[in-house]
């Protein structure tokens, strides 16, 4: 792990060598203050979003509620009836279904997790995040300053900022690519709602209709159920039964 750590620390370096005079960190920093200021961002300290999506070629509705920096709930309904949810407080991370209720480990964790993480790269320092400029691209048909950054767990993502707005418009790693459209203000700081994903499980486009900030919230929505399993392998065949 650290030999690997290592590695990217000086791909980083010679990138931003390559990459000429801007810096990751001034377009961090312009990114951040075009959405609201590090200021008014630590200042949410919950937000509700509700939307839409289509899938099967079924209009459902999406509820997401994130308590920061690291709570999540959210569920998927269909009229009035809730047909999927799932959530973290942190730490566990679970799924429900009409297959049942399931905690979750390794990516699928992860995946659950990362809903809380609305701000991106804001604290990036404090995270153990490294980034470097890599250049002006082209990004959904529009110029974009592309950052590269690794994490902690030498996970490399890249960035693509728009060059007029500053705003994040696209952002790439292993696990897939989201694309954050259609950004507006709410309140002091300004939030993409429509968002597009493309991970190897499919594509979703969500759009949201609503987004509140700083809403009481009950704890109850963070609690992993007890009836809780682990998630079934379903890469392995079931186990017929003896005796038929």
């Amino acid at each position: 792990m650290k030999k690997l750590m290592v590695l990217s620390v000086l791909l980083l370096s010679v990138v931003s060598l390559l990459a000429g005079q801007m810096t990751a960190e001034e377009v961090i920093a312009k990114y951040l203050k075009a959405i609201g200021g590090e200021k008014n961002l630590k200042a949410v300290k919950s937000v509700m979003m509700q939307g839409t999506t289509f899938a099967q070629g079924m209009s459902l509705q999406m509820r997401t509620y994130v308590v920061l920096p690291k709570k999540a709930y959210f569920e998927v309904l269909m009229g009035d009836m809730v047909i999927s949810s799932g959530g973290t407080n942190g730490v566990d991370a679970w799924q429900q279904s009409p297959m049942g209720t399931f905690y979750l480990e390794g990516d699928l964790k992860e995946k659950i997790m990362k809903q809380a993480e609305l701000f991106h790269l804001l604290d990036y320092k404090k995270q153990g995040i490294r980034v470097a400029y890599v250049g002006e691209e082209l990004a959904k048909g529009k110029k974009a300053h592309r950052i590269l950054a690794v994490t902690e767990k030498t996970d490399t993502i890249s960035y693509w900022f728009d060059a007029e707005t500053c705003y994040l418009i696209k952002a790439a790693s292993p696990a897939g690519v989201k694309e954050m459209l259609q950004y507006k203000k709410v309140g002091d700081v300004v939030f993409s709602h429509k968002i597009k994903t493309a991970a190897p499980e499919g594509e979703l486009v969500i759009t949201f209709d609503s987004i509140a900030v700083n809403i009481e919230m009950s704890d109850s929505l963070f609690i992993m159920p007890k009836n809780a399993k682990p998630m079934p392998d379903l890469s392995k065949p079931a186990v017929e039964s003896k005796g038929k």
